[in-house]
């Protein structure tokens, strides 16, 4: 424990103090002021051609010499060193860089220039990032970065069924079989025709991420085949029986969502035999170890030439089934999808709630609802530890039909075709016990087949308090989850930040550190403690930790005294300011990283913290939010 108090000591007085320094030191071999970084290796990670609904076959090699490589001290992100990875061999060994002692990080990429091919056939591009490197003094630190695909691999094929049905027809006649791939919208795409008559059977074609890692919805993947479809039967063709009339020109769209580099998309179109009374396409798109199989209607093809469906992306789908908009519908009882209530709605006298919770499940007409079930997820991890303890729930999903799982608090009945939920008297009672939002999704069936989710979000809230809420959101820097638990692997990171709501404006805010290997005393050994008030900091340190771990804010580009309209306490006397309140003083909406605290306590190995915080408004209302952030 004391080894790792020293790394965290070490860590903070980097975040400190290494704005004021230069990060890279000429070393002359005898600076006991420094620390060394050694990049034992970079290389690329390759998928093979043995891809299967199963598994991914991985292999690595050594990345050339011609690499480029740069190192970035984390917190200002400026760079500190740059150059080929043949520039930091020596005899064919790494040779380390001399670094201030802090925490940093190297990026590979395949080029020094990082410029990417629109599309092309067989052109790889490779990056990657390294884990977070912690530089302490007279001790060399040995890193490597292992790069992955930049681009997007795409891959067609047409079976020889496929192609039989379609009339062959020279290259230079626009109406022959032909598929075509496009990666990005309108404004910016690029464009690929895997031409059926191509000696190259199926190219690797790599095409560029036009929407970069940081977008929420990736790139949108469109597959057009067109060409002249025969109608009547397919063993006719070749023979006298072959009828010219009944070519007919298809054309068939399909839109593929949240496409992102490091993935293989791998289509494949045939036909599927089996099917009596029609023909149809079967079009299975693999990512990975993906699969999603869309059946297509070839009668219909021909009468409307632009049929457009949305194939949803099975990775990051609902509940990993396509959704259908005429599936059963869930909702309150006055048709919205937010049911809030406080204090106000509870009438002393009469020991009753003026509010009633109903939740309706209504199937569209000529359907009837086969099954659903509600996945729950709360701002309060007291209030899933109690439901978790009291419901049968398995990966926090509980049955409401056929069977209601949750009978104990909710009465079921049945009107017409609707399916009604109540909550008994005491349900609201227990559920005022926990502020903040609970969400209810709720997925449903009919008979049909056609299935949907919908979010229903339930909120208790103080007296007159208007809105207060805490929501947290974790994951890496191209994707954020709503969430109350999150787990990081040793030596790893993510973005973790607490999504605040004050209607009525705060007027407080405390974070509270429960931990496994934080205790106390060792979180007072590194100037912290388990509840810290922000808008209050115990003295000039603490406030100066709070800001360098971003807890507390910073002005725009300024350092030292220079940022003093956001300091409580003079950094010269290390008096509290009179009447200088906290910066969070009023604010309406806070976005609450502990992000920076990430590497810090991957420092501690295998472990397990809950950080909560408390918030009040000028109405004198209260709530609560907690995450987890769990090592392994």
């Amino acid at each position: 424990m004391r080894n790792i108090i020293n790394i965290l000591l070490c860590s903070l007085a980097t975040i400190l103090f290494s704005c004021t320094m230069d990060k890279i030191v000429e070393s002359d071999g005898g600076n006991e002021e420094v620390g060394y970084l050694s990049l034992e290796g970079v290389s690329y990670t390759t998928d093979t051609d043995n891809i299967t609904i199963s598994s991914v076959t991985r292999s690595q090699a050594p990345a050339d010499d011609s690499y480029y490589v740069e190192v970035y001290e984390k917190y200002t992100e400026t760079l500190v060193w740059s150059g080929t990875y043949a520039s930091l061999k020596e005899a064919g060994q790494p040779k380390p860089i001399a670094l201030v002692p802090g925490i940093y990080y190297a990026t590979a990429r395949q080029t020094e220039s990082g410029a990417i091919n629109g599309c092309a056939i067989d052109a790889p591009y490779y990056s990657g990032r390294s884990a977070d490197i912690v530089i302490t003094k007279k001790n060399t630190t040995s890193s490597r970065i292992d790069c992955y695909l930049a681009n997007i691999l795409t891959t067609v094929e047409l079976s020889a069924d496929l192609k039989h049905v379609f009339k062959s027809l020279p290259s230079s006649d626009s109406n022959r079989l032909k598929t075509t791939v496009k990666v990005g919208t309108e404004s910016e795409a690029n464009t690929y025709d895997f031409e059926s008559s191509s000696t190259h059977a199926a190219p690797k074609v790599y095409f560029k991420d036009i929407a970069g890692a940081a977008s929420q919805d990736g790139n949108t993947m469109t597959i057009t085949l067109t060409g002249k479809f025969y109608t009547g039967y397919a063993e006719d063709i070749g023979t006298s029986r072959e009828d010219e009339t009944l070519y007919k020109q298809v054309s068939m769209t399909k839109n593929i969502t949240n496409v992102r580099a490091k993935q293989w998309r791998k289509i494949s179109i045939d036909i599927d035999h089996s099917t009596t009374g029609n023909v149809q396409f079967v079009i299975t798109i693999e990512s990975y170890t993906y699969d999603d199989e869309m059946y297509v209607d070839v009668m219909t093809l021909y009468s409307n030439l632009n049929t457009e469906e949305k194939i949803e992306d099975p990775e990051h789908g609902g509940d990993e089934e396509e959704e259908d908009e005429n599936a059963p519908s869930a909702m309150f009882e006055d048709g919205s999808l937010q049911f809030t209530f406080s204090q106000d709605d509870y009438d002393e006298d009469e020991e009753m709630w003026l509010k009633n919770l109903v939740a309706i499940i209504a199937p569209k007409e000529g359907s009837t609802l086969v099954s659903a079930y509600a996945q729950v997820s709360s701002e309060s991890q007291e209030f899933m530890q109690n439901l978790a303890a009291n419901v049968q729930m398995p990966d926090n999903k509980v049955s409401l039909y056929p069977t209601n799982g949750l009978s104990t608090y909710m009465n079921f009945a049945e009107d017409g075709n609707n399916k009604k939920f109540s909550a008994k008297k005491s349900s609201l009672t227990k559920l005022s016990g926990y502020t903040g939002t609970h969400t209810f999704s709720i997925y449903t069936e009919d008979n049909l087949g056609r299935k949907k989710h919908t979010d229903l979000k339930i909120s208790f809230g103080s007296s007159a308090g208007g809105d207060l809420s805490v929501e947290w959101y974790a994951g890496q820097t191209e994707a954020s989850t709503k969430t109350n638990s999150w787990t990081i692997p040793v030596d790893g990171s993510a973005a973790v930040e607490a999504r605040i709501n004050a209607t009525k404006g705060l007027t407080g805010l405390s974070v509270v550190i429960t931990s496994d290997k934080l205790s106390k005393e060792t979180l007072e050994e590194i100037g912290l403690s388990q509840t810290m008030d922000l808008f209050n900091p115990k003295d000039a340190e603490m406030e100066n930790i709070l800001r360098n771990l971003g807890f507390l804010p910073k002005a725009e580009g300024k350092q030292g005294t220079d940022d003093d309209e956001y300091r409580m306490f003079d950094p010269q006397t290390g008096e509290r300011r009179p009447g200088k309140e906290c910066p969070y003083k009023d604010m309406t909406e806070l976005t609450f990283s502990i992000t920076e605290f990430m590497p810090l306590l991957s420092l501690l190995g295998q472990s397990d913290s809950t950080f909560e915080l408390a918030i009040s408004d000028n109405s004198s209302a209260t709530t609560k939010g907690s995450m987890r952030i769990i090592v392994k």
